[in-house]
């Protein structure tokens, strides 16, 4: 009820075993389009999930910008993060530079050859250094303002004298 967009359980059948589905319309109009049907094999998801956990990154220093650790890669292998691939971030491997490549719809992954290597990843945002250049760059005119104009604005600011006493 009320599901929109929706991946919703519809059980679990054998291959070609009929199955039916019944929908209830509660408001005025209905649309169905590009119906698609999956099934969700458990073994198979943890024989993907052994694979994966074969060669696992041993994480030996982390941070919010950077990570860095240990990996064993038996063949020429794809290194797979679950790091979203964006501009800013930098991977190094056993020290060189090495092109970052956006794998499964938008996560970073890296070649690699057999061998253990040390990788690590830094992430500098993108923009950053300008915005730094910008705000520093505002700090020192607003500086300039002041001491061009300090002694004249100061000068209105200047404690008063305090007044003299009121004789008796």
């Amino acid at each position: 009820e009320n599901e929109h967009y929706c991946i919703t359980r519809l059980g679990r059948y054998e291959a070609n075993e009929n199955f039916s589905i019944r929908m209830t319309v509660n408001n005025e109009y209905a649309y169905m389009s590009d119906q698609y049907f999956y099934y969700f094999d458990e073994e198979e998801f943890k024989k993907d999930i052994a694979l994966l956990h074969e060669n696992t990154w041993n994480i030996e220093k982390w941070s919010d910008t950077h990570i860095e650790g240990t990996v064993e890669a038996d063949t020429n292998q794809m290194f797979f993060t679950s790091i979203p691939s964006e501009e800013g971030w930098t991977v190094k491997v056993d020290g060189k530079k090495v092109k970052i490549r956006e794998v499964a719809g938008g996560f970073i992954g890296i070649d690699m050859v057999p061998g253990t290597h040390t990788v690590e990843m830094s992430f500098f945002p993108a923009g950053l250094s300008l915005g730094i250049l910008l705000a520093v760059a505002g700090i020192g005119i607003v500086v300039v303002f002041i001491m061009a104009d300090g002694k004249k604005t100061f000068k209105k600011f200047k404690k008063a004298p305090a007044p003299a006493p009121a004789n008796k």
